[in-house]
């Protein structure tokens, strides 16, 4: 039953309204960059994604993350069903619908945020079976993790960009990066979603849950507060929203130097924002784009307006923190 449903959505066009198919009810879902689709048929009611093929090996990730917190109960993603690798184009995963309310903005109000943040600890006190630390050989690590590896990996990139996009700006922007002293502390480890992204998390009559795991593996709890914070489909929240996340999610941890290593990490992300919007205006915005669903998140980023947000939200937190 289900290659059946995937084999006729695998040879779809990209762009189609919702109809029906053999009594299958197909709905095209919104995506940021995989084509994805809403089956439901009697009681099956499935999300079909086609994945971009990269070296993240987005869907085999993605399957593999559900099967291992369905197999914890932990009752904070879709449960998994299928996953074919090989037969299509794109990998394909099909996973239970989720469903509920995409928070498509952020929220408003301190209830449902404080939900979110809950729904992310439940997730980052998850342990391997057998009740071990995660370690190298659990799972995909998420790099950078620290710090200084988030310093280094914005070096690195920001030399990716061409010299159409280089300015005074972005050098003195990474000079006072590189006066900032950062703090060592030792990582604390955890599966992470990897993409939290406002629009990945759906409310429902349980609580937040979270959606698109293919960039999930294991991390620190700190990197991942810190990409919910900094990520550009937020931006409109405000620092006053962050300053209390990070309060908030340092309470519920109560890990020494918690609230910390957020902060720091959040400034470091403002900065790698900063690299990663030029690079999509001046380098992704002009050759074709890998993502399934063509350039429209890409230019809905990396706008001018974005950028200077952006730099101005990077170069106040390093101050704060300086």
């Amino acid at each position: 039953m289900c290659r059946a449903i995937v084999e006729y959505l695998a040879h779809l066009q990209s762009e189609c309204l919702d109809h029906e198919w053999q009594q299958w009810l197909i709905r095209p879902v919104t995506s940021g960059n995989n084509r994805v689709y809403r089956v439901t048929r009697d009681s099956d009611d499935w999300a079909v994604k086609f994945a971009i093929r990269d070296n993240r090996d987005r869907a085999r990730r993605e399957f593999n993350s559900l099967v291992f917190l369905d197999g914890l109960q932990a009752q904070i993603a879709p449960r998994p069903i299928h996953l074919d690798l090989d037969s299509y184009e794109q990998a394909v995963v099909v996973q239970t619908w989720m469903p509920g309310t995409p928070l498509w903005s952020p929220p408003q109000d301190d209830a449902t945020w404080l939900e979110i943040l809950h729904t992310y600890r439940r997730l980052h006190l998850l342990q391997p079976a057998g009740g071990t630390r995660w370690d190298s050989s659990d799972g995909p690590v998420l790099s950078p993790l620290t710090p200084d590896d988030t310093r280094a990996s914005i070096h690195e990139f920001s030399q990716k960009i061409p010299p159409a996009g280089q300015s005074e700006r972005l050098t003195g922007l990474i000079q006072m990066l590189d006066r900032f002293t950062l703090p060592t502390t030792p990582e604390s480890l955890c599966w992470a979603h990897g993409d939290p992204n406002i629009r990945n998390l759906i409310l429902t009559a349980d609580g937040i849950k979270l959606v698109d795991w293919e960039y999930s593996g294991i991390s620190d709890p700190t990197v991942e507060i810190a990409k919910l914070m900094s990520h550009s489909n937020a931006a409109m929240a405000g620092e006053e929203r962050w300053a209390w996340v990070a309060e908030q999610y340092a309470a519920l941890s109560s890990g020494r130097d918690m609230l910390a290593r957020i902060q720091v990490m959040y400034a470091l992300r403002l900065v790698g924002w900063c690299v990663r919007l030029l690079f999509g205006r001046h380098v992704l915005l002009r050759q074709p784009s890998v993502r399934l669903v063509g350039h429209g998140p890409e230019a809905e980023m990396s706008t001018l307006e974005n950028i200077d947000l952006y730099f101005e939200r990077a170069h106040d937190q390093l101050v704060r923190l300086g």
